[in-house]
């Protein structure tokens, strides 16, 4: 007999983590609930059930008993809260009654806190840092723009991680396969994406802060009047600059109108044009040949939380395009349910090829 689940996840964390930061009108919990929500969305192909507990909520049994997964949020509010640790603690107790034990406790660190101080229940689960380097410098600077960027880069790359685990947890509880982590998210044309930034630009006093995915909804819709069928957004990096123009004309000969990163640009601007591309490509193609296995993995992430950034519909087409034979990219590729094209000695590929035709189908 299947298991009665009531919600996927419940969230537990202190009020106060949740006040507004930096200029912004929600709070960091509201923003990582919204981010957690979409990448699970894609990972799941359908919208999470999730709960959300802070101590001032009243425990309902029923609802911790029929929920999968706890997350904790640790911070300096939270590791010492009385309603907090009773939230943990009652999970914990209704996984020790259920006969095969299954339920999954995981830890999300808002605020560094020492191992010393975290509660027992948390000293061995999985942890996933989320805590920013927002205070100022010893010279008394805020971060600098490449330290904002990394930030965003970390966050993600943890929030995805955080999510995987989850989709992995709730497949295996339903005896269901997980190896297409990341394949889908769910297309619903009336639900607009909030437009919300997970880590805000840190600002002096009296700056305004940007909206940047709002800018970048607009950007999207200002760019061009191209169909999504006709635009494929052909991203790769510096080292693989010289290989591009043979793809990129192949593309062109194709009807297809070609989007690529700009590398002259600021890295501030440089970022936004790559996520308004992400929003309004229809395809993307990775390029894949000089560059190493983290700055790929960085970019299928980034497929990943497009979404977040203002992305309404997915992708037509993911493709790698892979220079050298790789086990290793095969399986992200297949694990990012994403074609792998593979440059032989004809050019083009015969994959290119089958690629663009199914890409084409969509217009039909």
């Amino acid at each position: 007999m299947d298991k009665q689940v009531g919600y996927d996840v419940c969230v537990s964390f202190h009020n106060a983590d949740d006040e507004p930061e930096y200029g912004f009108a929600e709070g960091w919990i509201a923003a990582f609930h919204q981010n957690l929500i979409k990448a699970l969305s894609q990972m799941l192909n359908r919208e999470p059930k999730i709960l959300l507990y802070n101590q001032h909520n009243q425990i309902y049994l029923k609802d911790i008993k029929t929920t999968s997964v706890l997350i904790f949020i640790l911070s300096d509010n939270s590791f010492n809260n009385h309603e907090c640790l009773h939230t943990l603690h009652t999970f914990n107790q209704a996984s020790l009654e259920e006969e095969n034990n299954d339920k999954l406790v995981l830890k999300v660190i808002k605020n560094p806190v020492s191992a010393g101080q975290q509660p027992d229940l948390l000293q061995s689960v999985i942890k996933f840092s989320l805590h920013q380097k927002i205070e100022e410098s010893i010279t008394g600077n805020t971060i600098t723009e490449e330290e904002n960027f990394s930030n965003h880069q970390t966050y993600w790359v943890e929030l995805v991680r955080l999510a995987s685990v989850i989709q992995k947890f709730l497949h295996e509880q339903n005896g269901e396969m997980s190896d297409n982590v990341g394949a889908h998210y769910q297309d619903n044309p009336t639900i607009a994406p909030p437009t919300l930034n997970p880590l805000p630009h840190t600002k002096r006093a009296g700056e305004t802060v940007p909206n940047e995915i709002g800018n970048n909804i607009q950007q999207a819709k200002n760019t061009s009047n191209i169909s999504a069928t006709e635009s494929i957004y052909l991203l790769y990096d510096l080292p693989d600059s010289q290989a591009i123009p043979a793809v990129r004309n192949f593309l062109h000969i194709q009807g297809y109108h070609v989007v690529e990163p700009n590398f002259t640009d600021t890295l501030h601007n440089r970022r936004k044009l790559h996520e308004s591309n992400l929003i309004s490509a229809g395809a993307v193609i990775i390029y894949y040949g000089n560059t190493n296995k983290q700055w790929l993995q960085m970019k299928l992430l980034d497929l990943l939380k497009s979404p977040g950034l203002g992305r309404t519909k997915p992708f037509l087409g993911k493709a790698i395009y892979t220079t050298h034979q790789n086990l290793a990219v095969a399986v992200e590729a297949n694990k990012y349910n994403l074609t792998m094209i593979e440059h032989g000695e004809i050019f083009p590929p015969q994959t290119i090829k089958d690629f663009l035709k199914k890409l084409k189908g969509h217009d039909a």
